[in-house]
């Protein structure tokens, strides 16, 4: 056996690749293409046709013009101070101005809205609650909270109600 392993030939020395400069930016180019083609189908071929139509170079978004900070509201319609750490949710661009304001919680909500008779539904099944609506002018306040927290839920939307300017 030791014969046999004596006389079989030494293994090819492995050959070392040395890659010149201009080798490597022609692998560099080809890898580029390759990810370029893998994501032009990423995309779209066209502009959707609703941000194609534009006016004085402004595109058209899903939502109505609004300015918000830390603890104001504004819409062309109206200005509103919300109460500290909601949520505020404003209206679509094709929907009367409106905006949502939602509890930390999500369990008190209160909807201020430039649509005539405009109706709230309450998220959760399985809480009871209660709801209170007003008008001022044109513009319609409700509110929706559990009836557990209803003193609470009253003095913020009392003073949600004072902090509005139409």
């Amino acid at each position: 056996m030791t014969e046999i392993m004596t006389n079989l030939p030494t293994p090819p020395r492995p050959h070392l690749i040395l890659w010149r400069v201009g080798d490597k930016i022609i692998l560099f180019g080809w890898m580029l293409t390759l990810f370029i083609t893998g994501c032009a189908q990423i995309a779209p071929a066209q502009l959707p046709e609703r941000l194609a139509q534009q006016t004085d170079n402004r595109l058209p978004t899903l939502s109505a013009p609004f300015i918000i900070t830390e603890s104001r509201y504004q819409n062309t319609a109206f200005l509103v101070n919300y109460p500290y750490g909601w949520r505020v949710v404003s209206s679509a661009s094709f929907a009367p101005p409106s905006v949502v304001f939602v509890s930390p919680d999500e369990r008190q909500i209160i909807l201020i809205s430039t649509e005539s008779n405009p109706s709230l539904i309450y998220p959760l099944d399985n809480v009871e609650y209660d709801q209170i609506q007003r008008r001022q002018g044109d513009i319609w306040i409700i509110g929706i909270a559990p009836v557990a927290d209803w003193a609470e839920f009253m003095r913020i939307y009392e003073a949600t109600i004072a902090g509005l300017d139409s």
